[in-house]
């Protein structure tokens, strides 16, 4: 086994056991109970009046092949509703390793559940 490939499914294995919470994910009708670990990055954007605005955007990272991440889908956690977004032109997800062993979604806080 490639040891970089192995030790990304380690830190996985200990990422949910010790650093994930439990998230829904809702897909449709589809609800899928998962463990994450929150995390949180920035990005800048350029608004209306052509000023830089940099903005903190939560962030999940799962176990790749649990769900299917697209657009519009929606992450409850901690009372609060994330729906998959896309920042820049990116992707709502992309891979969290070199190994394809996690993924990152990318999300936009939408308010109370």
């Amino acid at each position: 086994m490639n040891l970089l490939r192995g030790a990304m499914v380690t830190l996985k294995e200990l990422r949910e056991t010790h650093m994930a919470e439990s998230v829904v994910y809702v897909h449709g009708a589809t609800r899928t109970t998962m463990l994450a670990r929150v995390g949180f990055s920035t990005s800048s954007e350029i608004d209306e009046y052509g000023g830089m605005v940099e903005t903190r955007n939560v962030d999940f990272i799962i176990a790749a092949g649990v769900v299917n991440p697209a657009l519009g889908d929606v992450v409850e956690w901690d009372g609060r509703k994330y729906m998959l977004s896309s920042k820049n032109g990116a992707p709502c997800w992309r891979s969290a390793d070199n190994h394809g062993i996690s993924l990152r979604l990318s999300t936009k806080e939408m308010g109370a559940i």
